[in-house]
């Protein structure tokens, strides 16, 4: 079903599911995640999908 949804982020795609992660320093560096988010999103919409709140998680982890 989402063999089409392309980012630029790494993404890793199950039937109807899929994960979306991004890799940055610990020193508050900028992050593109919300651009891919949105292109993501887009992708949704244009296809008539909804995204599944329930299942949204952030990980976020940093080693110092």
């Amino acid at each position: 079903m989402i063999n089409d949804l392309t980012t630029a982020a790494p993404i890793y795609k199950c039937i109807d599911d899929c994960t979306v992660f991004e890799v940055t320093s610990c020193s508050g560096a900028t992050t593109d995640c919300q651009m891919h988010l949105d292109a993501i999103n887009q992708w949704i919409t244009g296809n008539n999908m909804r995204i599944n709140t329930k299942k949204i998680k952030d990980l976020n982890i940093c080693f110092v």
